[in-house]
């Protein structure tokens, strides 16, 4: 994304990316786009603006399931990572405290080749007195205990 695009424009830009691969996901990853989705939306996850930040999450985690293992591998060894260590700044963290749990609700696979240093992440994450940061880390657990209750009661 080229800088000086307005917010609201980047906003809705994501916005347009979600629907489409929602509503056609084989024919969005059947396409060769260069550079891919993942690689060009990344940097929004610093944008000064948290709505741009939050609507990235949201696409990274629609995109994060159609690409390429890789690419997915590439996205946590060189942002989820880094930003989960106690050092990182805490704008950063709760960035990537939300990407992580859209990602877990998304595609829960994606993840698993970072779990040994995810999961230490996380828990020093929410060791912090931050509710910003506590919450979105709830969020899966609620919907998995949700599933699981509705199912158990069919």
């Amino acid at each position: 994304m080229q800088p000086g695009i307005p917010p609201d424009t980047l906003i809705e830009t994501l916005s347009i990316l979600s629907i489409l691969v929602t509503h056609f996901p084989t024919y969005v990853s059947s396409l060769s786009l260069s550079p891919p989705p993942i690689q060009t939306i990344t940097p929004l996850l610093t944008h000064t603006r948290p709505a741009v930040r939050k609507r990235a999450i949201v696409t990274l985690s629609h995109f994060v399931p159609l690409s390429a293992p890789e690419l997915s591998g590439q996205l946590l060894s060189t942002v989820v990572i880094p930003n989960l260590q106690i050092s990182a700044p805490i704008e950063k963290q709760r960035t990537t405290v939300n990407l992580v749990a859209a990602i877990a609700r998304a595609s829960p696979q994606r993840l698993a080749s970072g779990l040994g240093a995810i999961v230490p992440g996380i828990l020093s994450v929410v060791d912090q007195d931050d509710e910003e940061l506590r919450l979105p880390l709830f969020w899966p657990l609620l919907y998995r205990l949700r599933q699981n209750t509705s199912s158990s009661t069919l």
